[in-house]
């Protein structure tokens, strides 16, 4: 039996088209958690590589799986900060159905049966720990440390040209650090993101004794010794007992 060169097209083509209706395309994207609000099933990603610029939803059900290395968890174990990895379905009214969530670093810890004193956090503006990711691409460390989440609280920070890094007491650059380094940073927020001021990395890492001045504590000061100044010689130029000073 002999089939039409045109009519074995056509059957392909029906089938093509038969397959692509009736499954969802597969695809998978790099970002970093934005929120988990689990009551709705939902997860919001920003997006890294490609999709930089844009933030993504994804559908999280009872068959998302959910992994930290190889250890399965849960949605609610994903944290805002948290980069990942997620292989999704897209079905045919523009879902994204999450099938597999990488996350990076370490599961949280369970949260303590019985409350406990807090975990002391870092002083003032300062994040300390282990560098778990460097993206020199993105100007970007992940700090893996002691924090208001626990001990093992991540905390993504912007690196800016300016930062001062320095490494085993030399100065350095972002391109030196490396995973697994000890360090301490000296963080402030900058249009809505915490950003590195000054990297120490190495062995017995320490900040500077004093962040420097900012330049409206510098103007402050200044007017402070003008004023100090003008007030000393208008009371050595206020006559006694109420009467001009003659000459």
């Amino acid at each position: 039996m002999s089939y039409h060169p045109s009519r074995v097209l056509l059957a392909v083509l029906m089938s093509l088209l038969l397959v692509h209706s009736g499954r969802a395309v597969a695809g998978d994207m790099r970002g970093i958690v934005t929120a988990v609000d689990t009551t709705k099933n939902e997860l919001r990603v920003e997006g890294r590589g490609a999709a930089r610029g844009s933030t993504w939803s994804f559908v999280v059900d009872d068959k998302t799986l959910v992994l930290f290395g190889a250890e399965k968890a849960s949605a609610a174990d994903l944290q805002p900060g948290r980069h990942v990895r997620v292989e999704f379905q897209e079905n045919g009214a523009g879902t994204r159905l999450a099938r597999v969530v990488h996350a990076s670093g370490r599961r949280p810890a369970p949260a303590a049966a019985a409350p406990g004193p807090a975990t002391a956090t870092p002083a003032g503006d300062i994040v300390s720990g282990v560098l778990q990711r460097v993206s020199r691409a993105d100007r970007e460390i992940v700090v893996i440390g002691p924090g208001p989440k626990g001990p093992e609280t991540e905390t993504t920070l912007a690196v800016p040209e300016a930062t001062k890094v320095v490494r085993e007491g030399k100065p350095a650059s972002l391109e030196t650090l490396k995973e697994g380094d000890a360090v301490v940073v000296r963080v402030e927020k900058r249009e809505g993101k915490t950003t590195a001021v000054e990297v120490q990395a190495g062995p017995g890492a320490t900040l500077s004794a004093a962040a420097p001045p900012t330049e409206r504590g510098k103007a402050i000061s200044r007017l402070r010794q003008v004023l100090h100044i003008a007030d000393e010689v208008l009371r050595h130029m206020e006559p006694e007992g109420g009467d001009p000073k003659k000459p």
